[in-house]
């Protein structure tokens, strides 16, 4: 009788992980690509900043960023703690703004939007550039 309420403990835990490990990942959600004017990126220790206007160039840039998922990991900061981040900020047409952080760890690249979360991005964002 002990063994058979241990193995059903222990079925029950794998399912459990299983299905946490599993569970569908949250997309990032960002502004509709229309709705953009500008994207201002600022390379780690840059004087200067990267600014996209063109429409087609302002897809380029958003196309591989909402392939994000949602990680476990909480945030409670205002920047990465990486010291090796992009700023990268969204200037939309109603004058608002999104502001996030790009940056790379562990063989990983994340998208980290302060208080809200940290998103992993695809794989195939390692090919990408964001410089015309």
């Amino acid at each position: 009788m002990k063994h058979k309420k241990l193995f059903i403990s222990l079925l029950f835990i794998a399912l459990a992980a299983i299905i946490f490990l599993n569970w569908p990942k949250e997309k990032i959600q960002l502004a509709e690509n229309e709705s953009v004017k500008e994207i201002m990126i600022v390379a780690p220790f840059a004087a200067s900043e990267t600014v996209i206007t063109e429409a087609s160039d302002i897809k380029k840039v958003l196309q591989p960023l909402r392939n994000a998922t949602k990680t476990r990991r909480s945030i409670n900061n205002d920047q990465p703690l990486t010291q090796n981040y992009y700023t990268i900020k969204l200037a939309k047409a109603d004058d608002t703004s999104d502001i996030f952080y790009l940056y790379a760890e562990d063989d990983y690249y994340f998208l980290e939007i302060p208080y809200q979360g940290i998103y992993k991005l695809a794989n195939e964002f390692e090919n990408f550039n964001y410089e015309n």
